[in-house]
């Protein structure tokens, strides 16, 4: 399973303005937010591993809103090294592990996962959500 497009992943990361947050703005952010606000509580047990989670923003927008301790992979160094300066920007403590996804397992098991804009790069997609 290959992904679609040669997107170089340090170069689109390396300009992103930092502090990067959810964009209630944004139509698909807000949407997004509200749904999870109707079926997510606030719980500070619980955690939440994100895929492709690169610049940590809805990393970020868990742990501020419902108090979840988080974590992501990203396959892109400079991904990850732009969410752990978020993380920083925000004051938030979480786990960023850079690694391609298809081949990683996290340490530990998580009660959420979530990914957002992964599987659309991919051109056999289902082997991808099942790994999900």
């Amino acid at each position: 399973m290959k992904q679609n497009g040669d997107i170089n992943w340090d170069n689109y990361w390396k300009d992103i303005q930092l502090p990067a947050d959810i964009d209630l703005n944004f139509s698909f952010e807000r949407c997004l937010a509200k749904a999870f606000s109707k079926i997510l509580f606030v719980n500070p047990d619980l955690t939440l591993f994100d895929i492709g989670c690169a610049p940590g923003k809805w990393l970020i927008h868990f742990h501020k809103k419902y108090g979840y301790q988080v974590s992501g992979v990203d396959s892109s160094e400079v991904g990850c090294q732009k969410t752990i300066d978020n993380f920083k920007s925000h004051q938030v403590k979480g786990r960023i592990y850079q690694a391609d996804f298809l081949s990683f397992t996290p340490p530990e098991k998580y009660d959420i996962v979530t990914s957002f804009g992964v599987i659309e790069h991919f051109d056999q997609p289902y082997p991808v959500l099942e790994r999900h």
